[in-house]
């Protein structure tokens, strides 16, 4: 605990082990066997966590490496996960958890009994999924952490004889990171980055490693001498501290599908920016109506585009709504856009007098246009809602229309250059009930009407 203190106040991720006791409790070590780092002697699985509390830690270093080590003034207990985890989650210190339950130790099980004592501390802990990395030699152990923490990031750690297999054995099980025993080459780094992966070696206790791994443009790396790689590499803690700023997005939904399209099919479009770790993915949910009591659809699930199609009802309102997860795992603030799908002029709802005729047409939202010419011709429609627009073609023979709404009107040109059917007149929001929209022709030419778009429900979440 005196070293991770230390680490988390210079802003280093804090690397542990979790090994399981006798009856079962996890607790943070490297070894299964005791006598390397502690005083007393055995296997880790050999020792309730009552006993292991008279088995302190009384060596400052790590034994047996290149790095010096020399007896503590002082032993310590060895910390419990869940101690550890709570000290983490304080400090907001992000953790890099290895389950060591790998085959080349002796209480190696092949089950995830081992793994899911292990997650239900972390659970337990309440430390966020954002501030968490899980790593394992033991796929089945990666499983098991998504299986119960969705969203946490995952490394798949791996020996020197096998880091060749690495990159692609954690792009097909959609492991975020990969961590190869060092050393490592340029023709690795572009295969996992091929692959999508992260890229963070073990274990480099030497500057000149330090520097390889730097010029080899790893996304991290892990050391028993951060003080070293840290003037190696020239950084500030500024620079070391963990990303904890959120990512921004911005969402483009087009008010109505006419506005972009010429059918009920239209395209959202959004954009996220990141100054820390940069943006891992987007989730862009749906919900019909933008009414609270229908559920969140998602049409899009941890994607890197920045767009997506959708389909639309005639005379419905969607409303949309994107977050952005970043490499750290933070997540950005809802952005929210509507769009309304324009309703086709045969809805029962229309009603005509006089002076109007159906004509079919490409392109149409009901491939049908309500053509009226001259002066007099009145259409009518009743909805209920806080928005209506009218859709119709602009032309060079168009004609004016009169739309009248909540007790105002205005007069709206149609002539104009050729081109699809736009929206010509969009109201003001008026107060949430049934209302009546009024159009009449004016003349000076002819106009083709083609849809109402509708608005049904309230207004959309605050940005």
């Amino acid at each position: 605990m005196p070293a991770f203190r230390h680490a988390a106040r210079e802003g280093y991720v804090l690397e542990m082990d979790a090994k399981l006791t006798k009856d079962g409790s996890p607790i943070v070590i490297h070894d299964a066997t005791l006598e390397r780092t502690t005083s007393c002697s055995g296997e880790v699985r050999d020792f309730t966590l009552s006993a292991l509390r008279s088995c302190p830690s009384d060596v400052l270093g790590r034994p047996g490496s290149a790095l010096p080590s020399r007896p503590a003034r002082e032993s310590v207990p060895l910390p419990t996960l869940a101690e550890a985890l709570a000290f983490a989650r304080r400090e907001g210190a992000v953790v890099n958890l290895e389950i060591k339950n790998a085959p080349t130790d002796p209480d190696f099980d092949p089950g995830s009994s081992f793994a899911n004592r292990v997650m239900d501390v972390v659970l337990a802990s309440g430390i966020p999924r954002s501030r968490l990395i899980v790593q394992s030699f033991w796929p089945a152990n990666l499983d098991v952490a998504r299986s119960r923490l969705p969203g946490v990031q995952t490394s798949y750690l791996t020996l020197g004889s096998f880091n060749s297999s690495g990159p692609a054995l954690a792009a097909a099980n959609g492991y975020d990171w990969v961590s190869p025993k060092w050393p490592i080459d340029a023709d690795y780094v572009s295969e996992a980055r091929s692959r999508g992966r992260r890229i963070v070696p073990y274990t480099l206790d030497r500057a000149s490693d330090v520097k390889a791994a730097a010029g080899l443009r790893v996304d991290a790396l892990i050391t028993d001498d951060p003080l070293m790689a840290q003037r190696t590499l020239g950084l500030s803690r500024s620079q070391l501290v963990p990303d904890r700023i959120k990512p921004r997005v911005r969402l483009v939904a087009p008010r109505f599908a006419s506005d972009v399209s010429r059918s009920r099919r239209f395209r959202v479009r959004w954009r996220g920016s990141d100054r820390g770790s940069g943006i891992a993915c987007y989730r862009l949910e749906v919900r019909r109506n933008t009414n609270v009591s229908t559920r969140w659809v998602t049409v899009r699930r941890r994607t890197r585009r920045r767009s997506a199609s959708f389909r639309g009802r005639a005379g419905v309102s969607y409303l949309f709504r994107l977050r952005a997860r970043d490499r750290y795992g933070n997540l950005s603030r809802y952005a929210y856009g509507t769009t309304v799908v324009p309703r086709d002029d045969r809805s029962p709802r229309l009603r005509l007098s006089g002076g109007w005729r159906r004509v079919r047409a490409r392109g149409a939202y009901g491939r049908t246009l309500t053509r009226a010419i001259g002066v007099g011709p009145t259409a009518t429609i009743s909805f209920r809602g806080t928005l209506a627009a009218v859709i119709a073609r602009r032309s060079p023979r168009g004609g004016r229309l009169l739309v009248k709404l909540a007790g105002r009107s205005r007069m709206v040109s149609l002539r104009g250059r050729s081109g699809h059917r736009r929206v010509v007149f969009r109201s003001r929001r008026v107060l949430s009930g049934r209302h009546v929209l009024t159009l009449r022709s004016l003349g000076g030419g002819r106009i083709d009407l083609d849809a109402i778009g509708v608005d049904t429900g309230p207004r959309p979440p605050r940005r």
